[in-house]
């Protein structure tokens, strides 16, 4: 899981954060692994943080 650490993430609108961002997000640490593709991580973008779900597959 590691080696997702430092990558970028897509982050669609119906994810919890602030005003339903949209855009492209760094995953700063791996909290947990939910599924085989399903990952609660810390990303950061517009100075933010937040934990969030994300797919392996909106992972570039």
């Amino acid at each position: 899981m590691k080696e997702l650490v430092g990558k970028y993430v897509k982050i669609y609108g119906d994810c919890k954060t602030k005003n339903n961002y949209e855009g492209d997000g760094r995953i700063e640490k791996v909290i947990k692994q939910i599924s085989e593709d399903i990952f609660l991580c810390d990303i950061s973008f517009d100075d933010c943080y937040y934990s969030i779900l994300i797919d392996k597959n909106d992972i570039f």
